[in-house]
């Protein structure tokens, strides 16, 4: 650790604040009395830039050994910035009722970082590795709704909305340049320990060109057209670009695991198997977004856009997604996400005791039981649980098989009483 008088990170954050706020005009919330209304592009660019200071709070929340007082400003500061961008002084979901301006409350955000540099800042290895870890996810979903704007929109004649989707990323760009050039500072020591300042260079650089691609017109034309510019094909190049040096730096001090995954698209389901157990043996845990402490792993899969909920096991992660989540997105983070967490040495999960509601149980069934059930077009459903007693149906081909106690005693039952001690007989209604 290194003992700073403030963090520059926070000065980062509160100098772009101001910026838009108050030495420029702050312009989404402009109503229609204001020439400046008619502007489209400075909007996305400001807000693109609030998003990636947001990003950034959160980072800060996250970081190791902060005083109360710093916690709770990082908190605020995060909440502030999150408010619409759009409210000017009336808010259109209260019926046109008055509301604080979005101008008001992120100078509130900027107040709350100002009071976080009141007290000394203590500079930790692992905060920089928090940090690394949220600009490579940042970077990755950016590059997704690039390429699924392309992808959707590409074949337009007139595409209406790219140089939307262009500008709030080129501002999002120009945050996150400023804010890493202020970590430089911050982390210097860290990473001329390293030995990566040229990769960090190389990085500040690809965000300055992000930050810095200026068409005369956005155009979105056909990626195979000769003649038709895709200038959010540029940009995603230069993102996917300054993306690059964040696993090389981490590859100086980790190991890249290999994590198998089966895929259960029917179930919405992907499970992952790692080399490393996450939980002790015989023990599973399952994480919903509305669980109470959730440990820091499944918080980070819990906030992938998508992801439903996620399943710790001894022998797998089970990720579930929405139906209308992207499964190669889902895939792509949920592995990012694994391999930063056992590269930094993943911690065994401690499950302080065995669930035993419905829900876990229909998780443990969908990761275990369902997928050997179905490849003979069986299945199973769970009725009930109640004083310990399971009560479940067969279906499908399972239904009046000769072998469903087979099937009940070596899989159903033993997946279930592993996980579930607690748990005192299975019946099988008719």
């Amino acid at each position: 650790k290194e003992n700073r008088h403030k963090s520059e990170i926070a000065a980062a954050m509160a100098f772009l604040i101001d910026r838009e706020i108050d030495v420029k005009m702050w312009t989404p919330n402009l109503p229609p009395v204001f020439p400046a209304y008619i502007l489209d592009n400075m909007p996305n660019f400001q807000i693109g830039i609030i998003t990636a200071v947001r990003d950034h709070a959160y980072v800060l929340k996250n970081f190791a050994n902060k005083t109360p007082e710093q916690q709770k400003n990082t908190k605020k500061a995060e909440e502030f910035l999150r408010y619409s961008p759009y409210v000017w002084l009336m808010s259109k979901k209260s019926s046109f009722g008055l509301a604080p301006s979005a101008n008001a409350q992120y100078r509130k955000a900027r107040s709350e970082l100002l009071k976080y540099n009141k007290t000394d800042f203590t500079v930790y290895d692992a905060d920089f590795d928090v940090y690394l870890r949220r600009l490579a996810r940042v970077l990755r979903l950016l590059i997704q709704k690039n390429d699924s704007h392309i992808i959707e929109h590409s074949q337009e004649f007139l595409d209406t909305k790219a140089d939307d989707v262009f500008y709030r990323t080129r501002g999002y760009a120009f945050a996150t340049w400023q804010i890493a050039a202020a970590a430089g500072f911050d982390y210097k020591t860290l990473l001329v320990q390293n030995n990566v300042y040229n990769e960090w260079t190389y990085l500040l650089s690809s965000l300055q060109k992000a930050a810095e691609l200026k068409p005369l017109m956005v155009r979105n034309g056909k990626i195979d057209s000769v003649f038709g510019t895709n200038h959010l094909l540029a940009q995603t190049i230069i993102w996917s670009a300054r993306w690059l040096p964040l696993p090389k730096f981490k590859r100086k001090y980790r190991k890249i695991m290999q994590i198998k995954i089966e895929d259960l698209t029917p179930k919405k389901l992907i499970n992952f198997y790692p080399p490393q157990a996450v939980c002790p043996n015989n023990q599973a845990a399952l994480f919903l977004p509305e669980s109470s402490a959730v440990p820091p792993l499944a918080r980070a899969l819990l906030e992938i856009d998508g992801v439903t909920g996620c399943l710790f096991s001894d022998a797998l992660i089970g990720v579930s997604f929405a139906e209308n989540a992207n499964k190669e997105d889902v895939t792509a983070l949920v592995l990012a996400e694994l391999d930063d967490y056992f590269s930094a040495g993943g911690e065994m999960l401690q499950v302080a005791a065995s669930q035993a509601d419905l829900p876990f149980m229909e998780a443990l069934a969908d990761s275990f039981i369902r997928p050997t059930l179905n490849r003979d077009k069986g299945d199973i459903k769970i009725v009930a649980y109640e004083d310990g007693v399971l009560q479940l149906q067969f279906t499908g081909h399972c239904a009046g098989c000769p072998y469903a106690q087979n099937t009940l005693n070596n899989v159903i039952a033993g997946c279930f009483k592993r996980y579930i001690p607690q748990l005192k007989d299975i019946q099988v209604k008719a």
